[in-house]
């Protein structure tokens, strides 16, 4: 079943959300899951199966789908998902990236060293989301699903930005 979660707000204008995030918990899915056949390979859609895994992912960790907002999975494999939940948010219109930041469910970090498991990777010259599986201020890991699928590979060169979990919706 699916709901819209709308966020309340209180006086001072602070986001209170009627769910919690599980940072965590949206890890372990990625790592238990990195391997599993893509829902939306290459030859049958433009893109790869990125967004829908990381939107899997955070939805793992806790974040309620949203009909309304166009943040859904597909009811059927491979069947047609909200637009946000498997476009990236390169088109700067729909995507995972755009819903979670609009919603203020996540937003983007310029510090890398603060970067931790939970967070979202997004790639800046391509359309590619990645979900960070670890981090400790010196190193970031990544699992993904893309051209291939790879499980905590290691941040190197890659021009890419953060965007980390609201402390409003923390577990």
């Amino acid at each position: 079943m699916l709901e819209s979660i709308e966020p309340s707000y209180n006086a001072t204008n602070a986001l209170f959300a009627s769910f919690t995030y599980d940072r965590i918990a949206a890890r372990d899915w990625a790592r238990d899951n990195y391997d599993a056949d893509p829902e939306f390979p290459s030859d049958d859609v433009q893109g790869t199966d990125c967004a829908n895994f990381v939107s899997k992912a955070i939805h793992n960790g806790g974040i309620p789908q949203d009909k309304k907002g166009k943040w859904y999975q597909a009811a059927t494999w491979g069947g047609w998902p909200g637009d946000h939940w498997f476009r990236t948010g390169y088109n700067g219109k729909t995507g995972v990236v755009i819903y979670m930041k609009d919603k203020g469910y996540f937003y983007k970090e310029s510090k890398e060293s603060t970067v931790n498991a939970g967070s979202i990777m997004y790639w800046n010259k391509k359309s590619h989301v990645a979900l960070v599986t670890y981090g400790d201020g010196s190193t970031i890991k990544y699992t993904q699903h893309g051209a291939s699928q790879t499980k905590d590979t290691v941040y190197r060169t890659e021009n890419a930005s953060f965007y980390k979990p609201s402390s409003s919706i923390l577990k």
